[in-house]
């Protein structure tokens, strides 16, 4: 049988998870044969439970985004959206949305303007 590229992507995400796994549980002190047989009966259930469907693992899922975003409008410097990008591995448009959240916040914060008296 011949694989698209799209399974030979996902065949080699799961021999990763493999890998992961197995070497995770070796630095915890499971013996190495162990470790290695876990990962793959790990790997096979998730292969079995989740099996052609479309997945997405995003990043910054484990409560990173809050120091991402104060990351982002720290070193945000007026013009360097791009320079952002690239160096958190986000798109430029991720960097746009965090800017806008981060000016919303800092409106919402602001005490409301005295009234004008006339």
């Amino acid at each position: 049988m011949a694989y698209t590229r799209g399974h030979r992507h996902a065949l080699e995400v799961l021999m990763y998870l493999v890998d992961l796994v197995s070497d995770f549980l070796t630095s915890e002190g499971v013996p190495a044969e162990r470790a290695k047989a876990a990962s793959d009966d790990l790997c096979a259930k998730v292969a079995d439970a989740y099996g052609g469907q479309l997945l997405y693992f995003p990043k910054n899922a484990q409560g990173h985004t809050e120091a991402l975003h104060r990351q982002v409008v720290e070193k945000f410097n007026g013009n360097n959206q791009a320079a952002l990008a690239l160096e958190f591995r986000i798109t430029v448009s991720t960097v746009y949305r965090i800017l806008q959240c981060h000016r919303k916040l800092m409106r919402a914060q602001q005490p409301p303007a005295p009234p004008v008296q006339r």
